[in-house]
């Protein structure tokens, strides 16, 4: 592959061609996005992703992870001022002091809802 620097009124074009596609069957009451199924891990004995039948993980933190080995975000209280955004500042403030641990929890989850609506 030949070298070339660009030149200060080179022009650069990219094409990038995409073709997204959603799928959701629903079958017993559980709606499945994308053929994704329960699916057990052989580490965790349960499902690999932490969330209930029907729901996708929105990051896939925590793949087949045991429950008491889950990552979670956390926060030490010092001067930065730094909380998570459900936290609020009186609460920061009172609640904790200098040097506590915040922790939040991952296992996001997502899924479609659906209105049954009677014939008229």
């Amino acid at each position: 592959m030949s070298y070339y620097p660009f030149g200060k009124d080179d022009i650069v074009r990219n094409t990038v061609k995409t073709f997204p596609k959603s799928a959701f069957f629903i079958y017993g009451g559980v709606v499945y996005y994308n053929e994704h199924s329960y699916n057990q891990g052989p580490l965790s004995g349960d499902n690999i992703n932490h969330v209930p039948p029907g729901f996708i993980s929105l990051y896939e933190y925590n793949v087949d992870r045991p429950s008491g080995e889950l990552i979670h975000p956390f926060l030490v209280k010092n001067g930065s001022l730094l909380s998570f955004k459900t936290i609020s500042t009186t609460s920061y403030n009172e609640d904790f002091l200098a040097g506590d641990t915040l922790t939040g929890s991952y296992a996001l989850s997502a899924s479609i809802t659906r209105n049954f609506f009677p014939p008229v």
